[in-house]
């Protein structure tokens, strides 16, 4: 049965990649402009090393979103950027809890990332992750939202905002199989599914 995952934000996708890398299964998650983004926000952080130990690249992290949160945090037309800081800040934490130095990072962002055509022709025995934005056109036999709570997102303060989450919430809803085919569609509140 082909199984998807779905969230409102990246980070809790790589999280629960993790997890079921940990249970045997193959993942891959859906967002190569993610991987692009997190490969040049790891570039970024090191500023101009080529890698260093995981430790000395944690701190260096932690040191960029703290730029971040002293340089926008209080101003209201930044709090869509503030909130995308910090969903690459907790990827990449989770991506270097399983890594010796910075090159693994990249490592790890190449072998999950893929782009949409690719999950097409992923095999059953694959689980996909996506954000609800990359999941549009595609279908599942089965598919878990999970975190529903991130939806809206806690930055959508606008009318207009809050219409656009409902249309991503919307998207997410209906990515199961559906007329010719039974699907699943499970709802998972907690950060890891079972």
């Amino acid at each position: 049965m082909r199984t998807a995952i779905l969230c409102r934000t990246n980070a809790p996708l790589v999280i629960c990649a993790f997890d079921l890398i940990k249970r045997g299964l193959r993942v891959r998650l859906v967002g190569k402009d993610v991987a692009k983004d997190l490969k040049e926000l790891v570039a970024e952080v090191l500023e101009h090393r080529r890698n260093a130990p995981i430790e000395e690249f944690n701190i260096l992290l932690d040191g960029w979103i703290a730029d971040i949160h002293n340089k926008y945090g209080e101003k209201e037309k930044y709090e869509s950027f503030v909130a995308e800081c910090d969903d690459k800040y907790s990827c990449l934490v989770a991506i270097a809890e399983r890594c010796n130095d910075a090159h693994c990072i990249i490592g790890r962002i190449d072998e999950f990332f893929v782009d949409s055509d690719e999950v097409a022709e992923q095999d059953e025995r694959t689980v996909v992750l996506c954000s609800g934005h990359r999941s549009k056109g595609l279908e599942w036999d089965r598919v878990v939202i999970l975190r529903p709570d991130l939806l809206p997102h806690p930055a959508a303060e606008s009318d207009e905002d809050r219409e656009q989450e409902e249309h991503i919430r919307y998207v997410m809803y209906t990515r199961v199989y559906g007329f010719d085919r039974e699907g699943e569609l499970l709802i998972c509140s907690d950060k890891r599914p079972a």
